[in-house]
């Protein structure tokens, strides 16, 4: 029988162009991957996606 299975998907967020939001979103989610927020969300929604249950 095999464990969960992970697979990492990339999604985007659309925004019109020239949209004042890009720089501020850009920013927020290089920092959530910086300061270990995003490792944090992964883990919390998804669980130890590294180790087979």
């Amino acid at each position: 029988m095999l464990g969960r299975t992970y697979r990492p998907e990339n999604y985007g967020i659309v925004l019109s162009s020239g949209s004042p939001l890009k720089e501020e979103i850009d920013q927020v989610l290089l920092k959530f991957r910086v300061d270990g927020t995003y490792d944090d969300l992964l883990s919390k929604w998804f669980g130890n996606i590294y180790s087979p249950i």
